[in-house]
Protein backbone atom coordinates (compact mmCIF):
# COMPACT_ATOMS: atom_id res chain seq x y z
CA UNK A 1 0.00 0.00 0.00
CA UNK A 2 1.39 3.06 -0.66
CA UNK A 3 0.37 6.52 0.98
CA UNK A 4 0.16 9.84 -0.82
CA UNK A 5 1.07 11.54 2.20
CA UNK A 6 2.79 14.81 0.51
CA UNK A 7 -0.56 15.12 -1.45
CA UNK A 8 -2.46 14.91 1.66
CA UNK A 9 -0.66 17.55 3.07
CA UNK A 10 -0.71 19.85 0.17
CA UNK A 11 -4.39 19.71 0.14
CA UNK A 12 -4.59 20.70 3.66
CA UNK A 13 -2.83 23.61 3.06
CA UNK A 14 -5.16 24.08 -0.21
CA UNK A 15 -8.03 23.86 1.99
CA UNK A 16 -6.46 26.11 4.60
CA UNK A 17 -6.53 28.91 1.88
CA UNK A 18 -10.13 28.42 0.37
CA UNK A 19 -11.99 26.88 3.06
CA UNK A 20 -13.71 27.98 6.35
CA UNK A 21 -15.46 25.10 7.26
CA UNK A 22 -13.98 22.37 9.43
CA UNK A 23 -16.58 20.02 8.57
CA UNK A 24 -16.12 20.19 4.85
CA UNK A 25 -12.10 19.93 6.13
CA UNK A 26 -12.86 16.41 7.95
CA UNK A 27 -15.09 14.99 5.69
CA UNK A 28 -12.92 15.90 3.09
CA UNK A 29 -9.92 14.53 4.44
CA UNK A 30 -11.20 11.07 5.64
CA UNK A 31 -12.54 10.43 2.35
CA UNK A 32 -9.27 10.98 1.34
CA UNK A 33 -7.63 9.09 3.44
CA UNK A 34 -10.14 5.96 3.03
CA UNK A 35 -9.76 5.86 -0.73
CA UNK A 36 -6.23 5.34 0.06
CA UNK A 37 -6.41 2.59 2.69
CA UNK A 38 -6.77 4.06 5.90
CA UNK A 39 -9.56 2.09 7.74
CA UNK A 40 -11.04 5.25 8.67
CA UNK A 41 -14.67 4.81 10.47
CA UNK A 42 -15.06 8.04 12.66
CA UNK A 43 -13.10 10.77 13.34
CA UNK A 44 -13.91 14.51 14.45
CA UNK A 45 -12.08 17.46 14.41
CA UNK A 46 -12.13 19.58 17.38
CA UNK A 47 -11.29 23.36 18.88
CA UNK A 48 -11.94 25.77 21.19
CA UNK A 49 -13.88 28.93 20.44
CA UNK A 50 -13.62 32.28 21.70
CA UNK A 51 -16.98 33.22 22.51
CA UNK A 52 -19.59 34.19 25.17
CA UNK A 53 -21.89 31.28 24.86
CA UNK A 54 -19.97 28.30 23.03
CA UNK A 55 -16.58 26.76 24.52
CA UNK A 56 -15.68 25.02 21.27
CA UNK A 57 -16.53 23.38 17.57
CA UNK A 58 -16.36 20.10 16.89
CA UNK A 59 -17.21 18.35 13.36
CA UNK A 60 -17.71 14.59 13.29
CA UNK A 61 -17.25 12.54 10.36
CA UNK A 62 -18.54 9.09 10.16
CA UNK A 63 -18.22 6.99 6.65
CA UNK A 64 -21.60 6.94 4.69
CA UNK A 65 -23.12 8.85 7.01
CA UNK A 66 -23.38 13.34 6.85
CA UNK A 67 -20.80 14.99 8.74
CA UNK A 68 -22.28 17.13 11.53
CA UNK A 69 -20.72 20.17 13.19
CA UNK A 70 -21.96 21.01 16.71
CA UNK A 71 -20.73 24.24 19.94
CA UNK A 72 -20.48 23.21 22.80
CA UNK A 73 -22.61 25.93 25.30
CA UNK A 74 -20.68 27.05 28.66
CA UNK A 75 -22.67 25.03 31.88
CA UNK A 76 -22.05 22.99 34.51
CA UNK A 77 -23.42 20.02 32.52
CA UNK A 78 -21.16 20.51 29.70
CA UNK A 79 -17.89 20.85 31.89
CA UNK A 80 -18.61 17.65 33.54
CA UNK A 81 -19.04 15.70 30.38
CA UNK A 82 -15.62 17.06 28.97
CA UNK A 83 -13.91 16.13 32.20
CA UNK A 84 -14.63 12.06 31.05
CA UNK A 85 -13.22 12.67 27.63
CA UNK A 86 -10.35 11.01 26.31
CA UNK A 87 -9.21 15.05 24.98
CA UNK A 88 -9.56 16.23 28.48
CA UNK A 89 -7.10 13.50 30.19
CA UNK A 90 -4.37 14.14 26.96
CA UNK A 91 -4.64 17.90 28.20
CA UNK A 92 -4.50 17.32 31.94
CA UNK A 93 -1.22 14.95 31.47
CA UNK A 94 0.47 17.30 28.93
CA UNK A 95 0.31 14.87 26.50
CA UNK A 96 -0.25 15.23 22.36
CA UNK A 97 -1.24 11.74 21.62
CA UNK A 98 -3.26 9.08 23.16
CA UNK A 99 -4.15 5.64 21.84
CA UNK A 100 -6.75 3.23 23.04
CA UNK A 101 -7.43 -0.03 21.69
CA UNK A 102 -11.12 -0.36 22.68
CA UNK A 103 -11.62 -3.85 21.42
CA UNK A 104 -9.46 -4.98 24.39
CA UNK A 105 -11.86 -3.40 26.79
CA UNK A 106 -8.84 -0.25 26.99
CA UNK A 107 -10.24 2.85 28.93
CA UNK A 108 -14.00 1.48 28.09
CA UNK A 109 -14.51 2.24 32.15
CA UNK A 110 -13.39 5.37 32.67
CA UNK A 111 -14.39 7.37 29.34
CA UNK A 112 -18.23 7.00 28.33
CA UNK A 113 -17.37 8.41 24.67
CA UNK A 114 -14.76 4.76 24.24
CA UNK A 115 -17.77 2.78 25.98
CA UNK A 116 -20.31 4.07 23.12
CA UNK A 117 -17.90 3.64 20.18
CA UNK A 118 -17.11 -0.08 21.51
CA UNK A 119 -21.11 -0.60 21.54
CA UNK A 120 -21.11 0.49 17.60
CA UNK A 121 -18.44 -1.46 16.56
CA UNK A 122 -15.36 0.60 16.94
CA UNK A 123 -11.78 -1.22 17.63
CA UNK A 124 -9.31 1.28 17.96
CA UNK A 125 -9.48 4.67 19.02
CA UNK A 126 -6.39 7.24 18.75
CA UNK A 127 -6.63 10.84 19.46
CA UNK A 128 -3.79 13.52 18.19
CA UNK A 129 -3.41 17.16 19.37
CA UNK A 130 -1.71 20.02 18.03
CA UNK A 131 -1.01 23.41 19.68
CA UNK A 132 -1.85 26.74 18.84
CA UNK A 133 0.55 29.50 19.41
CA UNK A 134 -0.18 31.10 22.61
CA UNK A 135 -0.67 34.97 22.23
CA UNK A 136 -4.63 33.82 22.49
CA UNK A 137 -7.22 31.92 24.10
CA UNK A 138 -7.23 29.50 21.18
CA UNK A 139 -5.28 26.45 22.82
CA UNK A 140 -5.27 24.06 20.23
CA UNK A 141 -6.90 21.28 18.15
CA UNK A 142 -7.67 17.77 18.62
CA UNK A 143 -8.00 15.00 15.95
CA UNK A 144 -9.18 11.81 16.50
CA UNK A 145 -10.32 8.96 14.90
CA UNK A 146 -11.40 5.42 15.08
CA UNK A 147 -11.56 2.88 13.05
CA UNK A 148 -13.84 -0.84 13.54
CA UNK A 149 -11.46 -3.04 11.38
CA UNK A 150 -10.73 -5.96 13.27
CA UNK A 151 -6.93 -5.81 13.43
CA UNK A 152 -6.79 -1.76 14.06
CA UNK A 153 -4.40 0.62 13.28
CA UNK A 154 -1.02 -0.58 11.91
CA UNK A 155 2.10 1.32 12.56
CA UNK A 156 2.18 2.70 9.10
CA UNK A 157 -1.59 3.81 9.34
CA UNK A 158 -0.26 5.76 12.84
CA UNK A 159 2.61 7.46 11.01
CA UNK A 160 0.18 8.66 7.97
CA UNK A 161 -1.93 10.44 10.64
CA UNK A 162 1.15 11.82 11.93
CA UNK A 163 2.71 13.65 9.00
CA UNK A 164 -0.14 15.19 8.47
CA UNK A 165 -0.51 17.07 11.89
CA UNK A 166 1.47 20.03 10.64
CA UNK A 167 -0.26 20.71 7.95
CA UNK A 168 -3.76 19.98 9.48
CA UNK A 169 -2.89 21.76 12.45
CA UNK A 170 -1.95 24.94 10.12
CA UNK A 171 -5.47 24.80 8.44
CA UNK A 172 -7.14 24.35 12.06
CA UNK A 173 -5.06 27.47 13.32
CA UNK A 174 -6.13 29.65 10.24
CA UNK A 175 -10.21 28.46 10.27
CA UNK A 176 -10.14 29.30 14.35
CA UNK A 177 -8.01 32.66 14.00
CA UNK A 178 -10.64 33.91 11.14
CA UNK A 179 -13.82 32.27 12.80
CA UNK A 180 -12.70 33.66 16.09
CA UNK A 181 -12.64 37.14 14.24
CA UNK A 182 -15.77 36.88 12.45
CA UNK A 183 -17.88 35.96 16.01
CA UNK A 184 -16.74 38.69 17.86
CA UNK A 185 -16.57 41.13 15.53
CA UNK A 186 -20.52 40.25 15.46
CA UNK A 187 -20.76 39.96 19.15
CA UNK A 188 -18.90 43.20 19.90
CA UNK A 189 -20.47 45.12 16.87
CA UNK A 190 -23.47 43.68 15.30
CA UNK A 191 -23.53 41.07 12.86
CA UNK A 192 -24.44 43.73 10.09
CA UNK A 193 -21.97 45.93 11.34
CA UNK A 194 -19.17 43.31 11.58
CA UNK A 195 -19.60 42.68 7.67
CA UNK A 196 -18.57 46.08 6.99
CA UNK A 197 -15.85 45.99 8.76
CA UNK A 198 -14.46 42.87 7.65
CA UNK A 199 -15.31 43.93 4.13
CA UNK A 200 -12.60 46.42 4.08
CA UNK A 201 -14.97 49.69 5.66
CA UNK A 202 -12.39 50.46 8.48
CA UNK A 203 -11.40 53.89 7.90
CA UNK A 204 -12.01 57.28 9.70
CA UNK A 205 -15.47 58.50 8.27
CA UNK A 206 -15.96 55.59 5.75
CA UNK A 207 -19.88 54.62 5.82
CA UNK A 208 -22.85 56.37 4.12
CA UNK A 209 -26.39 57.85 4.85
CA UNK A 210 -29.19 55.09 5.78
CA UNK A 211 -32.39 55.28 6.59
CA UNK A 212 -33.99 53.47 9.36
CA UNK A 213 -36.26 52.97 12.12
CA UNK A 214 -34.40 53.71 15.32
CA UNK A 215 -34.76 52.33 18.77
CA UNK A 216 -33.55 53.13 22.17
CA UNK A 217 -34.57 51.56 25.37
CA UNK A 218 -33.54 52.62 28.84
CA UNK A 219 -34.46 51.06 32.22
CA UNK A 220 -35.86 53.50 34.15
CA UNK A 221 -34.56 54.66 37.94
CA UNK A 222 -31.16 53.27 37.28
CA UNK A 223 -28.96 55.43 38.89
CA UNK A 224 -30.90 55.04 42.13
CA UNK A 225 -31.13 51.37 41.75
CA UNK A 226 -26.76 51.43 41.82
CA UNK A 227 -26.51 53.03 44.96
CA UNK A 228 -29.17 50.92 46.44
CA UNK A 229 -28.37 47.15 45.03
CA UNK A 230 -24.97 45.23 44.77
CA UNK A 231 -22.78 45.39 41.73
CA UNK A 232 -23.19 41.53 41.56
CA UNK A 233 -26.75 42.43 41.32
CA UNK A 234 -26.96 45.49 38.97
CA UNK A 235 -24.94 43.30 36.91
CA UNK A 236 -27.42 40.31 36.86
CA UNK A 237 -30.47 42.93 36.34
CA UNK A 238 -28.59 44.49 33.30
CA UNK A 239 -27.70 41.48 31.45
CA UNK A 240 -31.42 39.99 31.52
CA UNK A 241 -33.11 42.81 30.21
CA UNK A 242 -30.36 43.57 27.75
CA UNK A 243 -30.90 40.00 26.68
CA UNK A 244 -35.02 40.82 26.64
CA UNK A 245 -34.64 43.78 24.19
CA UNK A 246 -31.50 42.06 21.82
CA UNK A 247 -33.96 38.99 21.46
CA UNK A 248 -36.56 40.89 20.77
CA UNK A 249 -34.69 43.76 18.42
CA UNK A 250 -33.24 40.54 16.40
CA UNK A 251 -36.17 38.84 16.22
CA UNK A 252 -38.03 41.49 14.50
CA UNK A 253 -34.97 42.05 11.57
CA UNK A 254 -33.08 44.82 13.91
CA UNK A 255 -29.41 45.04 14.85
CA UNK A 256 -28.44 46.13 18.16
CA UNK A 257 -25.59 49.27 17.55
CA UNK A 258 -24.56 49.88 21.09
CA UNK A 259 -24.64 49.43 24.81
CA UNK A 260 -24.58 52.90 26.76
CA UNK A 261 -24.82 52.60 30.54
CA UNK A 262 -28.10 51.51 30.93
CA UNK A 263 -29.68 51.99 27.45
CA UNK A 264 -29.49 50.44 24.16
CA UNK A 265 -29.55 51.97 20.41
CA UNK A 266 -30.79 49.96 18.16
CA UNK A 267 -31.94 50.26 13.72
CA UNK A 268 -34.25 48.39 11.76
CA UNK A 269 -32.64 49.56 8.16
CA UNK A 270 -35.76 50.62 6.04
CA UNK A 271 -36.33 51.82 2.79
CA UNK A 272 -36.47 55.38 2.07
CA UNK A 273 -39.58 55.14 -0.19
CA UNK A 274 -41.60 52.86 1.77
CA UNK A 275 -40.38 52.25 5.12
CA UNK A 276 -43.37 50.86 6.45
CA UNK A 277 -41.93 46.99 7.01
CA UNK A 278 -39.02 48.79 8.98
CA UNK A 279 -41.67 50.78 11.48
CA UNK A 280 -43.61 47.67 11.88
CA UNK A 281 -40.54 45.77 12.36
CA UNK A 282 -39.67 48.14 15.44
CA UNK A 283 -43.26 48.82 16.60
CA UNK A 284 -43.80 44.77 16.93
CA UNK A 285 -40.27 44.53 18.75
CA UNK A 286 -41.10 47.32 21.53
CA UNK A 287 -44.59 45.49 21.88
CA UNK A 288 -42.17 42.06 22.92
CA UNK A 289 -39.86 43.89 24.78
CA UNK A 290 -42.68 46.23 26.99
CA UNK A 291 -44.92 42.76 27.32
CA UNK A 292 -41.62 40.74 28.01
CA UNK A 293 -40.40 42.87 30.99
CA UNK A 294 -43.82 43.35 32.56
CA UNK A 295 -43.59 39.39 33.06
CA UNK A 296 -40.75 40.00 34.16
CA UNK A 297 -41.36 42.45 36.69
CA UNK A 298 -44.66 39.83 37.65
CA UNK A 299 -42.73 37.22 38.64
CA UNK A 300 -40.19 39.71 40.53
CA UNK A 301 -43.66 41.34 42.52
CA UNK A 302 -44.10 37.50 43.23
CA UNK A 303 -40.99 37.10 45.04
CA UNK A 304 -41.34 40.69 46.78
CA UNK A 305 -39.07 42.44 44.47
CA UNK A 306 -39.33 46.12 42.82
CA UNK A 307 -40.34 46.02 39.13
CA UNK A 308 -37.89 47.40 36.91
CA UNK A 309 -39.43 49.25 33.84
CA UNK A 310 -37.99 49.71 30.72
CA UNK A 311 -38.58 53.18 28.82
CA UNK A 312 -38.71 52.63 24.84
CA UNK A 313 -38.44 55.24 22.15
CA UNK A 314 -39.06 54.75 18.06
CA UNK A 315 -38.15 57.35 15.43
CA UNK A 316 -37.41 57.15 11.95
CA UNK A 317 -35.12 59.32 9.68
CA UNK A 318 -31.59 59.41 8.04
CA UNK A 319 -28.74 58.69 10.07
CA UNK A 320 -24.83 58.69 8.96
CA UNK A 321 -23.81 54.80 9.71
CA UNK A 322 -19.98 54.33 9.19
CA UNK A 323 -16.51 54.91 11.58
CA UNK A 324 -16.53 57.35 13.96
CA UNK A 325 -13.52 58.10 16.55
CA UNK A 326 -9.85 58.90 17.24
CA UNK A 327 -7.12 57.80 14.53
CA UNK A 328 -6.24 54.34 16.28
CA UNK A 329 -9.75 53.41 18.37
CA UNK A 330 -12.95 53.74 16.27
CA UNK A 331 -16.72 52.79 16.64
CA UNK A 332 -18.87 51.62 13.67
CA UNK A 333 -22.34 54.07 14.90
CA UNK A 334 -25.57 55.97 13.77
CA UNK A 335 -24.97 59.74 14.37
CA UNK A 336 -27.62 62.43 12.84
CA UNK A 337 -30.33 64.05 13.96
CA UNK A 338 -32.51 61.53 13.74
CA UNK A 339 -29.77 59.82 16.49
CA UNK A 340 -30.10 63.11 18.45
CA UNK A 341 -33.50 63.23 18.85
CA UNK A 342 -34.50 59.72 19.51
CA UNK A 343 -32.25 60.47 22.62
CA UNK A 344 -34.08 63.32 23.78
CA UNK A 345 -37.47 61.59 23.24
CA UNK A 346 -36.11 58.99 25.79
CA UNK A 347 -35.67 61.88 28.29
CA UNK A 348 -39.50 62.50 27.55
CA UNK A 349 -40.68 59.03 28.87
CA UNK A 350 -39.85 59.80 32.88
CA UNK A 351 -41.23 63.25 32.64
CA UNK A 352 -44.52 62.05 30.96
CA UNK A 353 -44.27 58.65 32.91
CA UNK A 354 -45.16 57.19 29.76
CA UNK A 355 -43.44 53.51 29.01
CA UNK A 356 -42.66 54.90 25.40
CA UNK A 357 -43.07 58.12 23.55
CA UNK A 358 -43.14 57.89 19.36
CA UNK A 359 -42.06 60.96 17.16
CA UNK A 360 -45.06 63.65 16.28
CA UNK A 361 -47.38 62.32 13.99
CA UNK A 362 -45.96 64.75 10.66
CA UNK A 363 -42.70 62.36 11.00
CA UNK A 364 -43.91 59.14 10.53
CA UNK A 365 -45.17 57.19 7.58
CA UNK A 366 -49.02 57.58 6.87
CA UNK A 367 -49.22 54.73 4.99
CA UNK A 368 -49.56 52.03 7.76
CA UNK A 369 -52.85 50.76 8.77
CA UNK A 370 -53.74 51.53 12.24
CA UNK A 371 -53.66 47.85 13.25
CA UNK A 372 -50.09 47.83 13.18
CA UNK A 373 -50.35 49.81 16.54
CA UNK A 374 -52.80 47.89 18.37
CA UNK A 375 -51.84 47.11 21.69
CA UNK A 376 -54.78 46.20 23.74
CA UNK A 377 -53.70 42.67 23.95
CA UNK A 378 -50.19 43.31 24.98
CA UNK A 379 -49.49 43.55 28.71
CA UNK A 380 -46.65 46.28 30.10
CA UNK A 381 -47.69 48.42 26.77
CA UNK A 382 -50.29 50.02 28.01
CA UNK A 383 -48.59 53.95 28.29
CA UNK A 384 -48.12 54.58 24.26
CA UNK A 385 -47.86 58.22 23.49
CA UNK A 386 -47.01 60.40 20.82
CA UNK A 387 -44.16 63.61 21.46
CA UNK A 388 -42.75 66.39 19.98
CA UNK A 389 -38.85 65.39 19.08
CA UNK A 390 -38.33 68.64 20.97
CA UNK A 391 -38.25 68.37 24.83
CA UNK A 392 -38.01 72.08 25.59
CA UNK A 393 -41.32 72.67 23.01
CA UNK A 394 -43.44 69.64 25.13
CA UNK A 395 -42.33 71.78 28.33
CA UNK A 396 -42.57 75.55 27.24
CA UNK A 397 -45.93 74.22 26.05
CA UNK A 398 -46.66 71.89 29.18
CA UNK A 399 -47.33 68.92 26.88
CA UNK A 400 -49.41 70.43 24.60
CA UNK A 401 -47.16 68.84 21.85
CA UNK A 402 -47.97 64.94 23.82
CA UNK A 403 -50.67 63.57 20.82
CA UNK A 404 -52.34 60.51 22.06
CA UNK A 405 -51.35 57.41 18.72
CA UNK A 406 -55.26 56.83 18.72
CA UNK A 407 -55.36 60.71 18.15
CA UNK A 408 -52.87 60.72 15.50
CA UNK A 409 -54.55 57.48 13.45
CA UNK A 410 -57.67 59.38 13.56
CA UNK A 411 -56.22 62.75 12.10
CA UNK A 412 -54.30 60.84 9.41
CA UNK A 413 -58.16 59.28 8.48
CA UNK A 414 -56.86 55.63 9.11
CA UNK A 415 -59.46 53.33 10.32
CA UNK A 416 -59.37 51.74 14.02
CA UNK A 417 -60.44 47.79 14.25
CA UNK A 418 -63.67 47.45 14.69
CA UNK A 419 -63.29 45.89 18.09
CA UNK A 420 -60.88 48.22 19.44
CA UNK A 421 -61.70 51.27 21.88
CA UNK A 422 -59.89 54.45 23.06
CA UNK A 423 -59.66 52.55 26.43
CA UNK A 424 -57.98 49.32 25.39
CA UNK A 425 -55.61 51.32 23.21
CA UNK A 426 -54.27 53.97 25.78
CA UNK A 427 -54.37 54.29 29.01
CA UNK A 428 -52.54 56.88 30.93
CA UNK A 429 -51.19 56.66 34.62
CA UNK A 430 -52.10 60.04 34.89
CA UNK A 431 -54.12 63.24 33.60
CA UNK A 432 -52.35 64.81 30.65
CA UNK A 433 -53.58 68.68 30.44
CA UNK A 434 -52.47 68.30 27.07
CA UNK A 435 -56.15 69.39 24.60
CA UNK A 436 -55.45 66.72 22.59
CA UNK A 437 -55.13 64.18 24.45
CA UNK A 438 -57.52 62.30 26.72
CA UNK A 439 -57.76 60.32 29.85
CA UNK A 440 -58.53 56.65 30.49
CA UNK A 441 -61.67 55.84 29.47
CA UNK A 442 -63.26 58.64 27.30
CA UNK A 443 -64.34 58.31 23.47
CA UNK A 444 -63.02 57.95 20.45
CA UNK A 445 -61.95 62.22 19.07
Amino acid sequence: MRLNIQDHADWLIQQGMACNDIAQLVAGLCRRLIADGLPIWQASIAMPSIHPVYRGVMASFTRGAETVTENDEYGSSSEESFARTTVFHLLENDLLFGRWQISRGEGVELYPDLAELLQKGGTDHVVNLVAFPTEVALRGMAFSVTTDCLTGFSDLHLETLKALLPSLGLTCYRMAASKTATDMLAVYTGARTSVHILGGETQRGAGGALHAAILMADLSNFTARTESHSREEIVAMLNQRFELVGQNVEEHNGEILKFMGDSILAMFPADIESPNEACRNAIASARHILSANAALNNDRLRRSGPPVDIDVVLHLGEVFYGNIGARGRLDFTVIGPAANETSRLEKLCDELQELSCFPKASRRPAALHASDWETSNCAGFQNLRECSSSPEASRRDEHRNCVQLLKWTTTLGLTMPASSSASQLVRRTQPCDCPLSMSSGSGVP
